[in-house]
């Protein structure tokens, strides 16, 4: 799959110039991150609010179609609360940090200055750093940092990504405001087997990542080389 995006996305630079112009830009924003346990429905996980931002550049392939390759960095991650407080800790922070490059396909809606519009396309990720965070009143303070090759954690990463947005083009430079889902298909904790005091198998725990994100991205037009607005 990530083959033939690669694929689509080289055809899409090579045709872009006659079907529009490239364009870069910077996008930033809030993401939403928390986990499914699909073993361990009892786990009360809630989401964590982090920044996410990076870099977009946008190859239209027609007035509506367009491939956009992003690479971002992205926080994902699960709160998990302790009902009661145990020492006065309510809770803990897992904390993921990535890198991740997602190749978008997207379709904008109408010819407007201010249209809706579309993407969808896989994402690929890799674990750049891990921490497990204490939670105190609410807030997290403290904590460790964790090897994720010690842990055995997955530190790449795949999935799904799609949303919904408008774009609002202003003089040469278009603004995107947008609101995206993160599916992730990668087990982050690899398969990890609990096991009690007696070394017996409590459970295989799986966790996958599922993110809700908005961003705002401001994407600027690519100089065109001297021979291509010459036509030389």
């Amino acid at each position: 799959m990530a083959a033939r995006f690669l694929l689509l996305l080289g055809l899409g630079l090579c045709m872009s110039p006659a079907s529009g112009q490239l364009a870069i830009g910077f996008r930033g924003g809030v993401s939403w991150s928390n986990m499914d346990f699909p073993s361990a429905d009892e786990l009360d996980t809630r989401a964590r609010t982090t920044p996410c931002f990076g870099l977009a550049l946008n190859a239209p392939l027609s007035l509506r179609l367009s491939l956009q390759p992003e690479l971002a960095y992205v926080n994902r991650g699960y709160r998990l609360s302790y009902e009661p407080a145990i020492d006065d800790v309510t809770g803990e922070h897992w904390s993921f940090d990535y890198v991740d490059l997602n190749m978008l396909a997207v379709v904008r809606l109408g010819n407007e200055s201010a249209r809706p519009h579309l993407l969808m396309g896989p994402a690929f990720g890799v674990m750049t750093g891990a921490r497990l965070l204490t939670e105190r009143d609410g807030s997290p303070s403290g904590g460790s940092v964790i090897d994720p090759v010690k842990l055995r954690l997955n530190r790449a990463q795949a999935g799904l990504c799609a949303g919904a947005g408008f774009t609002f083009t202003t003089g040469s430079s278009v603004l995107v405001i947008e609101c995206r889902y993160a599916y992730g298909l990668t087990d982050v904790f690899g398969n990890l087997t609990l096991v009690d005091v007696n070394g017996v198998t409590i459970r295989e725990l799986k966790a996958y990542d599922r993110s809700l994100s908005v961003s705002v991205t401001w994407l600027m037009p690519v100089p065109k080389r001297a021979s291509e607005t010459t036509g030389g």
